[in-house]
């Protein structure tokens, strides 16, 4: 059994106190990179790297991606 770990950021939009609209973003190339169907090499993206680094903003190097 494979563990996926990602994070997500959810915007909703309320109209007159109702909710009028609901985005959900998460990182795609991060899950495909950890289930072993993408290869990061390359890549301006992570595996489960990216999520340890929201969760502890010392877990993880913060300009990795950007060399």
């Amino acid at each position: 059994m494979t563990t996926l770990t990602h994070t997500a950021l959810v915007v909703v939009e309320f109209e007159d106190g109702r909710i009028s609209a609901e985005r959900i973003y998460w990182d795609q190339a991060s899950v495909l990179i950890q289930v072993g169907l993408l290869d990061a090499a390359g890549l301006p993206a992570t595996g489960i790297e990216a999520t340890r680094k929201v969760m502890d903003s010392t877990a993880e190097p913060s300009n990795r991606l950007t060399g």
